[in-house]
């Protein structure tokens, strides 16, 4: 889907912070477009409450993370984390997407093989995907 300046400008523009863009909103709207054009979700917005991060055309609100490996002390706690606000979101109705950028090879595989394990892929996008 073509979206023209003004499109790409609302999907970065996060009415949760005061409608501002920054550093933040931008890299989630370059994972929700990605996921767009990868076929994993349909036509997003931004989410208008701010709750969420995006809606998509089926009404689904979607909640992007940026996880930050070198963050973390201790790989057990750091996962735990990550998992817990995870479901934090999907208990709010909120699917997640997760922008992958900033996670270490060994914390990507261990999300993935949570999500999977947990039957969550439906409701849970990675991007990218290495």
């Amino acid at each position: 889907m073509k979206r023209t300046a003004i499109e790409l400008e609302k999907l970065a523009t996060d009415p949760a912070i005061g409608f501002r863009i920054t550093e933040k909103t931008k890299a989630e709207r370059e994972v929700g477009l990605a996921l767009e054009a990868l076929g994993e979700v349909q036509d997003i917005s931004r989410e208008p409450s701010g709750k969420a991060d995006f809606i998509d055309s089926e009404g689904q609100k979607w909640d992007v993370k940026a996880y930050q490996s070198y963050l973390f002390k201790s790989n057990q706690n750091q996962i735990a984390e990550m998992i817990k606000s995870i479901q934090k979101s999907l208990s709010e109705q909120e699917n997640v997407m997760i922008d992958t950028r900033g996670l270490s090879k060994t914390d990507f595989t261990t999300l993935q093989h949570f999500v999977l394990a947990e039957n969550l892929s439906q409701l849970v996008k990675f991007w990218p995907l290495s």
